[in-house]
């Protein structure tokens, strides 16, 4: 179990009811819901807030039936919404009953190009953790002239975000302090409490902070753009909690603080096992690999085609590429081991290189060593200017977005489809091509498995292969121990400088090659150990 795992099991036990005994001298929640109406009453006729439909919610004994009655007289039986029992001095309550919302501030981008005296820090998502909120370095700042004032945040509200990626939505954060010179940006969502109750506010936190309510909040978004999520302001008000009494609200907060230092120090000693884990992980695929690119993970087959051949029909077809003139000229080469156990690199143009010094790995007869560039129509890398990012659009990926081995669009960044046509010229990503990192994080590469468009930026390289049914095994040489070992020898930086692969090694990089049939059965082997080790 993870430290998020116990924090949900214990946020779940309180929300129901079990975290902390019920005390029958308790004033009940129903009372408290009076107080929290006549208080909705004041703000509606100091027009702070609109009059809006409401309800109560109640259990019928004679039936154990949960009703919903109207101020129109209207009840309806709700027993399939109810999704837990909770005890019978609380109450079930719609968000809109205890919250208001509105959203945070709208502005032009232009708006933020002004600078004066008077700048306010826009909250965005990104500021807004579990429970918690917080500044960052590249907080936006915009001109006191623009700011409304119901948008600065104020001692005891609520911020989440409306707007964002789905594994954001439902965080939630209590502005504790009034931070004067702080507003919510449009994609947030400031929620007020109609009552003011510094225990109401604090259990809240935690019951807003639990799996049963981010789940919720998922629920009811709607999906914008290729990864952006909209939570209904509207659909928010209509969800379903659960009201303790004020006291016993009191006693669950206590609990829940007395737990957090444990949790903490929990989730510390469970993050060090599991980097451990990872790297144990990290190590074990990458001796997997190795086994498999030196011919000792699976049989070899004296039937199958010797890998040489299939290097020739690459070879040939890139010829006659170049021959069209797709692709650029190049000076191709066939490596060889000869009679004096030497290696060498025979090219188009009768040039004859003993490269015996590059070879690092004994492999089986029937395999073959080539070059990653002899392979590919193109090893290039995406555009080395930042591009002008907009909120939704075509996807543009950097080495954040793949240095876990998989492709991830969550918390991508985004350019206008007119930016991404001009940057494809150059560079275009496409299914079945290899992606690497070439800049700060070195060497994880996989094979592009989706056909959503996207560009990338310089801090990737990108290889086109000729025959697309290698891409499986040559992203399994590239992150094996002999991938590892190629680039700790080429690599460049260091001291204050980023490390990085030129594309001009990586061209010329050595591939053991197996015949086509091993590589497919090795790759299957490959995939099958992996999901072991998950």
């Amino acid at each position: 179990m993870t430290a998020q795992e116990l924090k949900n099991s214990i946020l779940q036990l309180a929300i129901q009811g079990k975290l902390v005994k019920q005390d029958p001298n308790d004033e009940p929640a129903s009372v408290l819901l009076e107080k929290i109406k006549e208080e909705r009453e004041k703000l509606i006729k100091e027009k702070k807030i609109k009059r809006e439909k409401y309800s109560e919610i109640y259990k019928d004994p004679t039936d154990n039936h949960y009703y919903e009655k109207f101020e129109d007289g209207t009840v309806n039986d709700i027993s399939e919404n109810i999704p837990f029992d909770i005890p019978d001095s609380w109450k079930w309550i719609h968000f809109g009953e205890l919250f208001y919302a509105q959203s945070g501030l709208s502005y032009k981008k232009d708006n933020l190009a002004i600078k004066t005296d008077n700048m306010f820090t826009i909250f965005r998502g990104g500021n807004i953790g579990d429970g918690e909120y917080f500044y960052k370095g590249d907080d936006l700042q915009i001109s006191e002239q623009f700011v409304k004032d119901n948008t600065i945040l104020k001692k005891n509200c609520y911020i989440t975000p409306s707007v964002t990626s789905i594994e954001h939505i439902g965080k939630i954060a209590l502005i504790d302090v009034d931070l004067v010179q702080t507003v919510a940006g449009g994609f947030v969502l400031i929620i007020y409490p109609i009552l003011e109750n510094v225990d109401l506010l604090t259990y809240f936190l935690y019951a807003l902070s639990s799996k049963y309510h981010k789940d919720n909040c998922k629920k009811i978004t709607n999906k914008s753009g290729q990864a952006f999520y909209n939570l209904s302001r509207e659909k928010l008000m209509q969800l379903l909690l659960p009201l303790p009494p004020i006291e016993e609200q009191k006693r669950i907060a206590e609990r829940i603080k007395l737990f957090l230092p444990f949790i903490n120090n929990y989730n510390k000693i469970n993050d060090k096992l599991e980097i451990l884990n990872s790297r144990y992980k990290d190590e074990l695929k990458k001796s997997i690999l190795q086994y498999a690119i030196q011919g000792k993970l699976v049989k070899q087959n004296p039937n199958d085609e010797p890998a040489d051949k299939l290097i020739e029909r690459i070879l040939e077809e890139k010829r006659q590429l170049m021959k069209d003139k797709k692709i650029k000229k190049e000076n191709l080469s066939v490596i060889y081991k000869d009679t004096d156990n030497q290696f060498y690199e025979k090219f188009d143009d009768g040039k004859v290189v003993n490269i015996t010094d590059e070879i690092s790995l004994d492999i089986p007869n029937s395999w073959q060593w080539v070059r990653l560039k002899s392979l590919s129509t193109l090893i290039s890398d995406g555009t080395h200017k930042t591009p002008r990012y907009v909120s939704t659009g075509i996807p543009f990926i950097s080495v954040k977005d793949i240095s876990t081995g998989i492709l991830n669009f969550n918390d991508t960044k985004y350019i206008t489809s007119e930016e991404h046509i001009q940057l494809v010229k150059r560079c275009k990503p496409e299914k079945n091509d290899i992606l690497i990192c070439r800049i700060g994080t070195l060497g994880k590469a996989l094979k592009i498995n989706t056909d959503i468009e996207f560009s990338i930026f310089v801090s990737l390289g990108l290889i086109k292969l000729i025959d697309i049914r290698l891409a499986d095994y040559i992203v399994y040489v590239i992150n094996s121990t002999y991938g590892f070992n190629w680039i700790e020898k080429y690599k460049v930086g260091g001291g204050t400088h980023t490390f990085k692969i030129n594309l001009e090694n990586l061209r010329e990089m050595l591939i053991p090659i197996p015949p086509l049939n091993e590589q497919n059965k090795m790759v299957l082997k490959t995939k099958q150990l992996f999901n072991y080790i998950k």
